[in-house]
């Protein structure tokens, strides 16, 4: 009887770790079934942000090509210089430079 009394309560003892086990390794796995979830998702925006930066450095590129800017500068009125540049205008307000020779 002694005997039998010990196994039946290493039985019960055992049954308990097995199911304290498993219920623990259930709750680590969803955690790390949510962190793997969120990481997921910080890759996806990392993807984003890098496709979002190639994008705005092509554009750049486009916009600040020499090209480019002597266009604009042309469909804002600028002109293209036909004399030197004598001297600036240092009292000026704007700060232009100006020819002197006109």
């Amino acid at each position: 009887m002694n005997l039998t009394n010990k196994i039946g309560k290493f039985y019960k003892l055992s049954l308990v770790t097995l199911v304290v086990s498993v219920l623990v390794r259930i709750y680590f796995s969803n955690s790390l079934v949510a962190d793997n979830k969120s990481l997921n998702e910080l890759f996806v925006k990392k993807d984003n942000l890098q496709k979002e930066i190639s994008r705005l450095t092509y554009v750049e590129n486009n916009l600040s090509a020499l090209d480019v800017l002597v266009k604009r500068s042309e469909s804002l009125g600028f002109v293209k210089m036909t004399n030197s540049l004598l001297s600036l205008d240092i009292t000026s307000h704007n700060s232009i430079a100006y020819n002197t020779n006109n």
